[in-house]
């Protein structure tokens, strides 16, 4: 699942080096866990591709866990079964999460908006927030675990106060346009987290842009208006919150928020 809000993203000035032009500060691995990337000297970390190292291939990571969720796996039957997944937060100023969305970047960097977000992820962008939905498996790395990213805010940035701004979904590379995916649903999930914490912050409305107009209006968005570059903005009322986390939960067998 691809959305695109570019249209409602605030300007961040950011520029994102290309994946073969990083350079890697290789002390940075060394650093302690409990060390604040807010802390760390500006010629050690400068918020884009380049500058943080790789990370290894095992990592301990520091994600904050929202809620449980499910999603669809892909068993040996070739039929999909519910599995144990979370959705996740992960904080701009933790190393230990910013080492674990360093593994994302080989692969996700053939999406076509992981390199956006995990760059200002990386950049410490103050506004939006980031979520994941990720497998329950202590054993898989973050790259393998992490199944969709997302960024949201809930800052005004266009004179509107208290609205849920989705930016970006990307799911896992090996989702894209494949027909039949070893994971389902964890974009939609996504959104579900999205919608969640809209209404448990009182907002009004969660909004987005995209022109994957067939799935927003089956899942109970509202289309609003075309806008620039083939795009529909789309929003969902906060009178319509219940009624969508309610169909999404039945669905993938949730608990009732």
């Amino acid at each position: 699942m691809l959305i695109q809000n570019s249209a409602l993203r605030p300007n961040y000035n950011l520029k994102i080096a290309p994946m073969n032009e990083r350079k890697f500060v290789t002390a940075f691995n060394n650093l302690d866990a409990t060390v604040k990337i807010s802390s760390l000297p500006s010629d050690k970390l400068k918020g884009a591709y380049g500058v943080l190292p790789f990370a290894p291939k095992k990592v301990a990571f520091t994600s904050h866990p929202v809620f449980p969720v499910k999603v669809k796996q892909l068993n040996e039957e070739g039929c999909y079964e519910p599995v144990p997944a979370t959705f996740t937060r992960y904080d701009v100023n933790d190393v230990q999460d910013a080492r674990s969305f360093m593994t994302l970047v080989d692969e996700w960097d053939e999406t076509e908006y992981g390199p956006v977000i995990i760059n200002d992820f990386l950049g410490k962008e103050k506004f939006p927030e980031f979520y994941t939905v990720e497998l329950d498996n202590k054993e898989l790395r973050p790259d393998e675990k992490i199944s969709t990213i997302m960024q949201v805010s809930c800052e005004d940035h266009s004179k509107k106060l208290g609205v849920m701004y989705v930016y970006f979904v990307q799911s896992a590379p090996s989702t894209v346009g494949n027909e039949k995916p070893s994971i389902k649903g964890s974009g939609e999930l996504a959104l579900y987290g999205a919608v969640r914490l809209a209404k448990e912050r009182g907002l009004p409305k969660v909004s987005l842009s995209s022109s994957n107009d067939s799935f927003y209006d089956k899942i109970g968005f509202d289309k609003r208006h075309p806008l620039e570059d083939g795009l529909t903005l789309y929003e969902l009322r906060s009178k319509n919150y219940d009624a969508f986390l309610e169909r999404i939960e039945n669905k993938y067998g949730l608990e009732h928020s």
